[in-house]
């Protein structure tokens, strides 16, 4: 059995300060990773003195999306 996993925007801070790589904490085998359409708008509107975060995002949605 796979389980969904919804991912909003408020939880990307969270994940970055922590430096949790999602492939590693939530197997494809297992979990399906879902973002919402409101995570591709927000990133984009990230400043650019937060330039690390939005690569993170970008770069966490790419691998396990």
């Amino acid at each position: 059995m796979i389980i969904d996993v919804f991912l909003d925007n408020n939880v990307w801070n969270f994940l970055f300060a922590n430096n949790i790589d999602l492939s590693n904490e939530l197997p494809s085998d297992e979990f399906k990773i879902c973002i919402t359409r409101e995570v591709e708008f927000e990133t984009q509107a990230i400043p650019d003195k937060k330039a690390e975060l939005r690569k993170y995002i970008k770069n966490a949605i790419k691998n396990v999306t």
